[in-house]
């Protein structure tokens, strides 16, 4: 789930026409300076949820970084790769 997160963006499909959304999509989103700081915020809130309270912050943090950096890893060898 937490892998999806870069592809929210898709919630700008209302607000811009489609050949806006080809540089948009896959831009910020999919950048790994956006890979870094959301696995840090995400790690954040995790670690105040009882199921991870247990859980290192560091492991907290690499999970949640492999999870974005993977996604975007993966979109970059798509046909239409990645902006960031």
């Amino acid at each position: 789930m937490i892998a999806t997160i870069p592809d929210l963006d898709v919630v700008l499909y209302l607000f811009y026409d489609k050949f806006e959304m080809l540089s948009i999509h896959r831009g910020f989103s999919h950048s790994i300076v956006f890979s870094i700081l959301g696995a840090f915020i995400i790690s954040i809130i995790l670690r105040k949820a009882k199921w991870f309270s247990d859980v290192r912050f560091k492991v907290l943090l690499l999970f949640t970084w492999l999870c974005l950096f993977t996604h975007m890893l993966l979109d970059a060898f798509t046909a239409y790769g990645t902006q960031g």
